[in-house]
């Protein structure tokens, strides 16, 4: 019997990929960050104001669309618990300026995660964007447990060897909320690395010691390795 190996590979990309957010009919679609897309960059951030009643609630998240344009057109909060802030954080992430994203040196319209942190209402909730290296007490999440994916038996017929690329939100709760394929390898491969990656639990990222979603990709590689018994 041939032996089967499926390892996964995670890569933070923290504002930096697409999760399948359904964008606002009438912008452009959002090209997902991979395969050679950079994404959009926050060049002006716009504080939120804060509700005096809600100011020392936790911080919120939105994603935001870009368009090739660099305008903001639509937005929507990441977090899975609602908060008061939730309106604030949206209006001023939209009323924020950006740098469109590109392919090719090609002007076009990604997905940004932007974080508003609230830290009380003597402090601006000034949005951020980026990466770990780019934003302060940013922390990548961290895998607890990881479900191995199973070889689908087209796949194995074939003998085939190919790797399924993902695009994940893992949630302020550790949990992912989100699964698409990226790059796809056919054959049942897709489906089973889906089904394996809904499985996963992470330790989430945080931002000043808060837990806040981030955005993951993830790459399962099928592998048989040895040859056919006789």
């Amino acid at each position: 019997m041939r032996k089967i190996v499926c390892a996964v590979a995670l890569a933070g990309l923290f504002g930096m990929c697409t999760w399948g957010q359904a964008p606002d009919p009438l912008a452009e679609k959002p090209y997902p960050v991979f395969g050679g897309v950079e994404a959009a960059t926050l060049v002006r951030a716009t504080p939120a104001k804060i509700p005096a009643d809600a100011a020392d609630l936790p911080r919120v998240t939105a994603l935001v669309v870009v368009g090739s344009d660099g305008m903001p057109t639509s937005a929507t909060v990441a977090n899975q618990t609602a908060s008061p802030l939730d309106d604030a954080a949206i209006e001023a992430v939209m009323q924020s300026e950006f740098l469109a994203g590109s392919l090719k040196g090609k002007p076009v319209a990604t997905q940004l995660m932007v974080w508003v942190p609230f830290l009380g209402k003597d402090q601006p909730a000034i949005p951020v964007a980026g990466s770990v290296k780019t934003v302060r007490n940013l922390k990548s999440p961290t895998v607890v447990s990881m479900s191995a994916a199973e070889y689908s038996e087209e796949a194995r017929r074939k003998g085939l060897d190919a790797t399924v690329a993902l695009e994940l939100l893992v949630t302020e709760h550790g949990e992912p909320l989100q699964v698409h394929v990226i790059l796809p390898a056919g054959s049942g491969l897709d489906e089973q690395a889906v089904k394996a990656a809904q499985k996963y639990r992470f330790k989430p990222a945080t931002l000043d010691g808060v837990p806040v979603p981030s955005l993951l990709t993830v790459e399962v590689n099928f592998r048989i390795r040895g040859g056919m018994r006789p």
